[in-house]
Formats: C-alpha cells, structure tokens, sequence
C-alpha cells in the first residue's frame, strides 16, 4: 500500500520540491523537544519560525528576482514558514532565453509564466511543494489553487506585464489585496493573495 513502481526503467523520484521544507520542519521539532520556543530555520529559499524575536516579529524578506541584493517586501511572521521558488537562482542564458531548473511536466520546458513564487503557510513542508507547483501554474490556476487552501497566502512575481492585466483579464485579481508595479524598473507585477494583508503590512 506503501509502494510506487514505475513501469518505466530508470525512472526515479527526485524529492527536490519538497525534501529541504521537510528538513526544515524536523529540525523545528527537534528545537522544540529541546524546550526551545523561539527560532529561526533556513535552508535556502525555505524557512521555518517559531516565536517571535525578542517580542517582535521576525522580518523575511522577499528578493527581487532580477537585482540580487535588493528586497521587494519585508515580511513580519510568527509561527510559520514561508518558502520562495524562482528562475533566477541555477540557470543560464542561451541566444537571449533564460533556461532554469523548474520544469513543466507535460512538456519538459521550462516554467515561463512568472519569475518567482512566495508562499506562507503553516509549515515548510507544505509551503516548499506549493513554491514550485505555484511557479509552474502561474499566476492564474496558481492563485485559484492557493485560494482554495486555508492558511495559505502567496507573492507571485509575474513576467513582463501590464499592471492591468490581473485587474482587466482575471476574475480571482479583485480578490487578490494588492496589485503592484514598476518595481525596480522592470516592467513586472506582482500579484498578492493575503487575506492578513493590512496586519502584514505588505507593502513594495
């Protein structure tokens, strides 16, 4: 009951999408068997927090996917994890087209709809498989499923885009709290679902 075969030879399960948010959470639990309440967990684009820091907030940030070093919002979390996928970290650039490593199943190209994808929920686990499925569905299917599951909010940096498009062209947009551009200077938007959003103080 606990077994997968595939009927193809050599196929294998690459745990990638979801193995370091699971990494994240045992280490949470084993933190608090140590009687510890208040900590941070990374592991790269995934991370875990319990508490706060010192009766505030912790403050994450959320990378600009195309100027390193540069934040397009600050976070205040508590109690929770918050995982971000993108295009911008193992890639190349070929003819002027940029090849990364999140894929699109049916095709086997690779996910062109957004440049990254930030998710906030209840654990890492959960929050780092949702990453990469968000990044691959894009905006659309990708903010309609994250609508659907309670607890869960999400960042999604679209690709060159007009800031109407969410607003003129998608029914979920007016459920969505905010819709932002000219960040940085590219001509890029951001769409938000977070129900908590004026107690975040979301904000670009």
């Amino acid at each position: 009951a606990n077994t997968i075969r595939f009927l193809r030879k050599g196929v294998r399960i690459d745990l990638g999408g979801i193995g370091k948010g699971h990494a994240v959470d045992r280490s949470i639990d084993q933190l608090r068997k140590l009687g510890i309440e208040h900590a941070m967990v990374n592991a790269g684009g995934d991370t875990r927090l319990i508490g706060d820091r010192r009766g505030k907030p912790w403050i994450v940030g959320v990378r600009d996917p195309r100027n390193e070093g540069k934040m397009v919002t600050r976070l205040p979390l508590e109690n929770e994890a918050i995982s971000t996928s993108g295009d911008y970290e193992r890639y190349f650039e070929e003819d002027g087209v940029r090849y990364h490593h999140i894929l699109v199943p049916g095709t086997g190209d690779v996910a062109r709809a957004v440049r990254s994808a930030t998710i906030i929920g209840p654990d890492a686990t959960l929050t780092d498989g949702l990453s990469t499925t968000v990044f691959v569905l894009g905006v659309e299917r990708g903010m309609a499923l994250v609508s659907r599951l309670p607890g869960v909010e999400a960042i999604i940096w679209l690709r060159a885009m007009a800031p109407s498009h969410c607003a003129s062209r998608s029914s979920l947009c007016p459920r969505a709290s905010r819709l932002a551009s000219t960040v940085s200077g590219n001509r890029a938007s951001i769409a938000i679902w977070s129900p908590k959003v004026t107690q975040r103080g979301i904000s670009t």
